[in-house]
């Protein structure tokens, strides 16, 4: 059964919250990285764009785990068991955040880089390179919360069966 108006508006409203802390820390750790390697003037260099980039794929795993997070709340909440249309519909929904999230960080440090070196100056296969590391990265955060959810949904059905066997050794 999918999430009703109330209880998704209370699941952005979750994810909002816990938006609002991680991208205060990312900044944190980004304005850090970006001082440390100021400091050592690297910040044309490739380490720094991976470190850079590092940065950005946590704040992924970060915020899709809040999304999920979110929305696992909300069918408690409602009391919706998480069934296997739960389990879609979250799925869906956390894949969907993580892909937007990966082709606009991968955007945010492509635009970066032609800052940095411009248009003409950047090394062969820089951008592709830091491009796939994020794409990895991404993919494999997804992969995570696809078995996570997957296990959650497992554990609701293995608990439906052992409190029907209950029930029907009770009597």
């Amino acid at each position: 059964m999918p999430l009703e108006a109330t209880a998704k508006g209370y699941a952005d409203k979750i994810f909002s919250n816990s938006t609002d802390e991680i991208i205060q820390s990312i900044r944190s750790e980004i304005g850090a990285t970006k001082n440390d390697f100021a400091q050592r003037n690297m910040l044309k260099s490739g380490m720094f764009f991976s470190a850079y980039a590092d940065i950005l794929v946590k704040q992924i795993r970060l915020l899709g785990q809040a999304r999920t997070d979110s929305l696992l709340k909300a069918f408690e909440m409602a009391g919706i068991p998480f069934d296997d249309a739960a389990f879609h519909e979250t799925k869906q929904e956390a894949m969907q955040y993580c892909h937007g999230a990966q082709h606009n960080a991968i955007g945010h440090i492509s635009n970066m880089i032609h800052q940095e070196f411009g248009f003409q100056g950047v090394p062969a296969n820089f951008h592709k390179s830091i491009a796939s590391k994020i794409e990895s990265g991404v993919s494999g955060i997804m992969a995570r919360l696809a078995r996570d959810l997957s296990i959650r949904r497992d554990e609701t059905v293995l608990e439906a069966h052992k409190a029907a066997e209950e029930r029907k050794h009770a009597h």
